[in-house]
């Protein structure tokens, strides 16, 4: 008797699981416009900030620092051979290029400021494409007349409101749109990325910067080397 009151308790049980479904059928079925009005909401929502939001686009080098002065060959020789660049013959590499130091060199306002200052066509120049794309000339109106602002000449006759210009975008890219990483502490690789919403300036940025570090580095070696110049980077302006 036992075994058959427990069955029929879970009879019970299944029936009201039963009515209770039917009720929120019924329920649902009855509000079926007001259900559909957020349904359509919904995807028009959707719709509007796929349109309008703008895409961002990654730009990535990789390369790996090779350890130990081997050869006359640094940490920095993995680097500098992305531009076909041979350090066998520049001397052993100075602390400033080890462990996370040349992170650190990439972060700079100094590098970041130079890569500003190159070139992205023929008749712009990075800083330049980067004000136009993030509407810095509207933003910093009250500020900043960038109308009045020339770039492109030699940065020994910039003006205060110059300087301070590439510091704050050296900052604004630095803060938000650079990745400077060792994906694996274990290994030597380090990842240099960049982020933007256009997909030119992200790819000529990425590209600018590394080659300034490039440069940086052979110009420091040469001066520990007595002067001598093994190698004359293109500046990129």
């Amino acid at each position: 008797m036992t075994g058959s009151k427990h069955f029929s308790e879970n009879q019970f049980t299944l029936k009201e699981v039963f009515q209770n479904l039917g009720e929120w059928f019924a329920y649902f079925l009855s509000r079926w416009k007001i259900l559909l009005l957020a349904g359509v909401i919904g995807i028009g929502l959707g719709a509007l900030v796929s349109k309008f939001k703008k895409p961002v686009f990654h730009a990535e080098t990789s390369f790996v620092l090779e350890e130990g002065d081997s050869g006359g060959i640094g940490q920095m020789s993995g680097l500098a051979s992305l531009v076909g660049v041979n350090l066998g013959s520049l001397g052993s590499t100075s602390g400033l290029f080890q462990g996370d130091n040349i992170m650190e060199l990439y972060r700079s306002d100094r590098m970041l400021g130079e890569t500003l200052l190159s070139e992205f066509s023929e008749n712009q120049l990075l800083i330049d494409r980067f004000v136009e794309f993030q509407e810095l000339d509207r933003k910093w109106a009250s500020k900043v007349d960038f109308e009045s602002l020339d770039f492109s000449i030699p940065r020994e006759n910039f003006s205060v409101t110059q300087d301070s210009v590439v510091k704050e975008v050296a900052k604004l890219i630095r803060e938000n749109q650079l990745a400077v990483a060792k994906p694996d502490r274990k290994l030597s690789i380090i990842q240099v990325s960049i982020s933007s919403k256009d997909e030119q300036f992200a790819k000529v940025f990425n590209e600018k910067l590394v080659e300034k570090v490039n440069s940086f580095y052979l110009e420091t070696k040469t001066k520990k080397n007595g002067g001598k110049s093994f190698y004359s980077p293109n500046s990129g302006r």
